[in-house]
């Protein structure tokens, strides 16, 4: 911070990604304050509600597989809304707005995890996360549309979900980033923003509870990495421990 002596001075604004008229107003007050465009954007709102959240966790520190937690049930349609309104709905929105004010040669990261890896899904469902990432936003959120008809229908089993709004919501994340890095590459545009997603890692954090395992400085490298570092050109790749994995 410039007061303590630094060359830098930071300015706070609120900001709910849940609420689309806060995301418009940090959007005017952007282009506002930045006529020439920002350089980064780092989404990293997120929500992981109790309810769900609980089994969620003895699940994370158990190492369990998701689709094994019998205790891990989706019946409360309000805290599936809720997670993915922010995670996923408010992601898409951040990104579907700021986007457009990033000049050339910056980047935007969306802060994922790797509970949004495919590897849990059966089959059917994971080619049609990836077929999803290669076509368009409105594929994307069909398929978040589709878990939630499916919790409310109560075949969430049935149809070979995850029992975790989260890692839904998460998974859906990681499909919108490569369908706008996907967009950003066929426009051919000038402006070279290098899109990316990441999993920080199991943090040490409010969200976790305190049952994370990395630090907050440690959860921070993968996603600074991708804001300020050489990652050679990468665009829509999935990143964790400064490496692109597999989703």
């Amino acid at each position: 911070m410039a007061a303590d002596g630094g060359e830098t001075t930071i300015t706070f604004r609120s900001l709910d990604i849940s609420e689309e008229t806060s995301i418009y107003q940090l959007r005017d007050f952007l282009k506002k304050e930045n006529p020439n465009g920002i350089d980064i954007l780092i989404n990293n709102a997120g929500v992981f509600i109790d309810g769900v959240g609980k089994a969620f966790l003895v699940l994370r520190v158990c190492r369990k597989s998701l689709v094994n937690c019998a205790e891990n049930k989706l019946s409360d349609n309000t805290t599936v809304n809720q997670m993915l309104g922010t995670n996923y709905y408010g992601s898409l929105a951040m990104t579907r707005e700021i986007l457009p004010l990033i000049r050339s040669g910056g980047r935007l990261v969306n802060v994922c995890s790797k509970d949004g890896s495919l590897g849990i899904y059966p089959d059917a469902l994971k080619e049609a996360f990836i077929s999803a990432s290669k076509t368009s936003v409105a594929a994307c959120s069909a398929l978040m549309e589709r878990f939630v008809h499916d919790v409310k229908d109560n075949k969430t089993i049935q149809e070979g979900w995850p029992r975790s709004a989260y890692a839904v919501s998460k998974a859906g994340e990681i499909a919108i980033t490569k369908v706008f890095a996907m967009e950003e590459e066929k426009a051919g545009r000038e402006t070279n923003v290098l899109i990316n997603s990441c999993c920080p890692g199991f943090v040490n954090t409010d969200m976790t509870r305190g049952y994370g395992v990395k630090t907050i400085d440690e959860g921070a490298k993968t996603p600074v990495l991708l804001a300020l570092g050489d990652v050679k050109g990468s665009l829509g790749e999935f990143w964790r421990d400064e490496n692109i994995i597999t989703w």
